[in-house]
């Protein structure tokens, strides 16, 4: 595929990267999952080719953006279950790695017939909110990376009609969901082998008014991607500038029920309750709001400061009307543990628990693949350009409210030739303070908490209760540190 590109027609052109990226991860002892199927060091190697321009005198717009990859990857540890330490997983035991693939972030075709009507058909990024490190109305491209949110460059299938005007714009779309691809490409799209329809709809409107950007949106889909059947959305976004250097947004979403996986209570309480599920039938986790009549709102605001420097800070704040409240957090967590001992013990078939790692569905790799299950959520970044001139650093860190937990990011990324970038990135779980305080002698939070009334103990910072400890989201995370370093040369 990537050599095609390079035959060109008039009024397209070429621009593209070759990178690598070399990986070290050292696994978590306290891990609540199993480790033994993640990488301590991997490669992963990419060709990257973007191509954009225009055809027939200018009557049609086309974008590609095509990569391939190969990783390498080896060294794999887990804790033991006896003695409780991170042995060495055997190598008869050891995961493969992922086959090379070609994945095709965008392909697409523009036309304007008439003047102010945009047509578009292919696969192409399409973003109405106004979420910086996250947008809970996004529903339709996928999930982003909070710690890098421009590293997501992959759209979706669609048509779509615009008809634009200098302060207001109105969009039509259809989305067939895309249910396998092969080698980059769709291979089943929208009807699936039982002959069910799997499709998005959306009507959107623009407007600028009284200097604000106001997005508008209905969704109205069927099992695209998710369990939902003939489901509306409705979406609202704004953004606005205001002293020059600051910016305000919010980003809504709107709908009645929820995907959302809970654990069935009856399965938790020890190994003997989850057998009698088995035996029963029951299914551990289950979407039981998902036919559910309430409106279960998703809604992000944010503030944005650009200063003279060049510099960029942002701050936004995530409520999850659906995410799950601490005893039914508790509930997750002890599935979780159960299913960590149960992996290291040679059981397989876990993965499908709610707050499980999952793939990034044959796009580009992800550097954090990030799915909240609680309702509150901080998320900060920071971003320095030019310093040195060559320099930019960036860190950013999400923090559950509930338990303060963080997941630390930070980057530093030199522009060491006009065609050349050299990267180190770093990622660090840091526990809560809570998990902090179990892990003295004296646990005074775990003895204020305690002490609490009841009626109050929402209120008060603190994970799942998990094997008579506090787990928070980051607390028992797979790895202890990751670091990543990036050489990327462009053409």
């Amino acid at each position: 595929m990537l050599p095609l590109l390079l035959f060109l027609p008039a009024g397209l052109e070429l621009n593209g990267s070759v990178a690598e990226r070399a990986q070290a991860t050292m696994p978590s002892e306290d891990s609540i999952m199993s480790t033994r199927d993640l990488p301590i060091l991997q490669s992963l190697s990419e060709v990257n080719a973007q191509v954009r321009g225009s055809l027939l005198d200018d009557k049609l717009r086309l974008g590609v953006d095509a990569s391939a990859f190969l990783t390498v990857q080896g060294g794999y540890a887990d804790r033991d279950v006896a003695s409780g330490e991170l042995m060495a997983v055997d190598s008869d035991d050891e995961v493969a790695p992922p086959d090379p693939f070609v994945t095709l972030s965008e392909w697409w075709l523009s036309a304007e017939p008439i003047p102010h009507l945009m047509l578009t058909v292919g696969k192409k990024r399409t973003v109405w909110g106004s979420g910086q490190m996250m947008s809970p109305s996004d529903v339709l491209n996928p999930a982003r990376d909070p710690t890098d949110p421009a590293l997501q460059r992959a759209g979706v299938v669609q048509a779509r009609a615009d008809v634009a005007f200098e302060s207001w714009t109105a969009t039509a779309l259809f989305a067939p969901y895309v249910l396998r691809t092969a080698h980059g490409l769709p291979a089943e799209i929208l009807v699936d082998d039982d002959e069910e329809l799997h499709y998005a709809a959306a009507l959107r409107g623009y407007a600028l008014l009284f200097d604000t950007d106001v997005n508008l949106w209905l969704v109205w889909s069927n099992r695209y991607g998710d369990a939902f059947e003939n489901h509306p959305r409705l979406g609202f976004s704004l953004s606005r500038n205001l002293f020059v250097e600051h910016e305000f947004h919010a980003d809504v979403l709107l709908e009645q029920g929820s995907t959302r996986q809970y654990i069935e209570p009856d399965c938790v309480g020890g190994t003997m309750a989850l057998f009698r599920c088995a035996r029963a039938g029951t299914a551990i986790a289950d979407d039981v709001e998902l036919d559910s009549e309430d409106v279960l709102p998703k809604i992000l605001v944010g503030w944005r400061f650009m200063p003279p420097d060049g510099s960029m800070w942002t701050a936004e704040y995530l409520y999850q009307a659906d995410g799950m409240v601490k005893a039914e957090y508790d509930d997750l967590k002890e599935i979780v543990v159960l299913a960590g001992k149960a992996q290291r013990s040679g059981v397989e078939g876990m993965a499908s628990l709610p707050g499980a790692s999952s793939s990034s569905g044959g796009d580009a790799p992800v550097r954090v693949s990030f799915s909240p299950q609680r309702r509150h959520y901080l998320l900060l970044s920071w971003l320095k350009p030019q310093v040195a001139d060559d320099f930019t650093l960036q860190a950013s860190a999400i923090v559950p409210l509930e338990d303060l937990s963080v997941l630390a990011s930070g980057a530093v990324t030199w522009q060491a030739q006009e065609w050349l970038t050299l990267s180190v990135f770093g990622f660090l779980p840091l526990p809560s303070p809570a998990m902090l305080s179990y892990r003295t002698d004296d646990d005074l939070l775990g003895d204020l908490y305690r002490e609490l009334d009841p009626d109050w103990r929402g209120w008060f910072p603190r994970g799942a209760t998990v094997e008579g400890g506090p787990h928070g989201d980051f607390d028992g995370t797979p790895f202890v540190a990751r670091v990543m370093i990036e050489a990327r040369a462009y053409f």
